[in-house]
């Protein structure tokens, strides 16, 4: 069932997707016997917002942020849906409350599993936040002060952020790689990195006859 998403977004999903079967495990249900009820409780019990009893507790961790758990219900959708021993009343109900609104040109499958957005949150930290964050004995690295101002000048992910590598850097201007003028960095998705970084990064990158990192995320 993983199989039908990119590598970058699996692993995320197999967690969730192992955090819901443990949650059958705990409460001693089997995927033919769960109900609607039934995961309407589960996503209330993951992130915490909602009212009733939620079973038995399973995890020992704060309740998940809106996005993370919309991560889970995308996976717990999927598992439902090419379960053979999915109740019918369960099917019946992600297919009629699914809707295919065109999303710049691609189909977007709507779950109702997914808890509500609240208001849009910035995509960059306010100035006067970004300021506090630099006043002395805040950041008490030099690796530290770099990691904020990176993120913030770039916009790059944490993942892609540590899964740099040093010939991902190209910080000279007309650096021989030919790609772009400026001083830049490359983006490479790798699923070897020792510290487990995973960029989620689409494009195909390659290295030069001379090293040199090409392609990637640029």
């Amino acid at each position: 069932m993983l199989k039908q998403y990119k590598e970058s977004s699996q692993q995320t999903y197999a967690y969730g997707l192992v955090d819901h079967l443990n949650w059958l495990d705990a409460n001693r249900l089997a995927v033919s016997s769960v109900t609607i009820d039934d995961l309407r409780r589960y996503m209330n019990a993951l992130t915490g917002q909602g009212a009733g009893v939620y079973g038995v507790v399973w995890r020992d961790r704060p309740p998940l942020s809106i996005s993370a758990a919309a991560n889970v219900a995308t996976v717990v959708k999927a598992f439902y849906l090419t379960s053979a021993q999915t109740d019918p009343s369960v099917i019946a109900w992600f297919s009629q409350n699914s809707s295919v609104p065109q999303h710049q040109g691609r189909a977007v499958s709507k779950n109702p599993l997914s808890p509500r957005k609240g208001r849009g949150r910035p995509r960059f930290l306010p100035d006067e936040m970004l300021s506090a964050l630099f006043e002395p004995g805040v950041l008490t690295s030099a690796r530290d002060m770099m990691i904020v101002t990176w993120l913030n000048d770039t916009g790059i992910r944490v993942g892609g952020l540590c899964g740099l590598r040093f010939p991902d850097l190209h910080l000279i201007r007309d650096h021989p790689c030919g790609q772009r003028k400026d001083p830049h960095i490359h983006i490479v998705g790798r699923d070897d990195n020792l510290n487990h970084a995973r960029a989620k990064a689409y494009h195909q990158s390659r290295i030069s006859s001379d090293g040199h990192v090409i392609d990637g995320v640029i």
